[in-house]
């Protein structure tokens, strides 16, 4: 807990020492959360590199049906899109949206991933096209409609499209207004 708030703190250099703790315990589920946080605390600093490092290091330590594995492989798909390495990335991500079926759940998490990726190569249309399917057709799980909903509301204003980035922020923030994807929101 201490380390994730130190990560949402943007102290990411603390917070990975305090992950490292759980990965030097050398017991194998908290090893592979803890490898992933420390991707994601790496992420969000923008250091990618070594977040992909660790999404790969918790991928070969874990289950591949599981919802850490999916997190896991979409913060890889979203950081190597960051590093240039886009086409990799999204057909790993367009996999996984086959690899779905009918899980609501894996598809949301699949069309954010695709969102973020083509957010981080700068193609805010697709970006757009991803994220309303989650918004749209796959909005049951909370963790994933909060995230599209944010996301939605910085494409449609970047867009000049203010009216509907009003909507996508205020339903986050009616629906998920404790989540850290409301907190993030910006207005404007």
């Amino acid at each position: 807990a201490l380390a994730d708030l130190l990560a949402d703190l943007g102290r990411t250099d603390t917070a990975v020492k305090r992950y490292r703790l759980l990965v030097d315990d050398g017991v194998a589920p908290f090893d592979a959360r803890a490898r992933v946080a420390i991707g994601v605390a790496y992420q969000r600093a923008e250091r990618h590199e070594e977040a992909v490092r660790e999404f790969a290091a918790a991928l070969a330590a874990i289950d591949p049906e599981t919802d850490l594995c999916r997190a896991a492989m979409s913060g890889q798909t979203v950081s190597r899109a960051y590093l240039g390495q886009a086409d990799e990335a999204f057909a790993a991500a367009r996999g996984a949206v086959r690899s779905a079926g009918d899980d609501t759940t894996r598809l949301a998490a699949a069309y954010n991933t695709l969102g973020r990726g083509y957010l981080a190569t700068e193609r805010p249309r697709d970006a757009l096209y991803a994220l309303l399917h989650t918004d749209l057709l796959y909005n049951d799980d909370a963790a994933t409609h909060a995230e599209a909903l944010s996301l939605l509301a910085s494409v449609w204003r970047d867009a000049g499209r203010r009216t509907e980035a009003d909507d996508a922020r205020q339903r986050l923030r009616r629906r998920y207004a404790r989540t850290v994807w409301a907190r993030r929101v910006r207005d404007g």
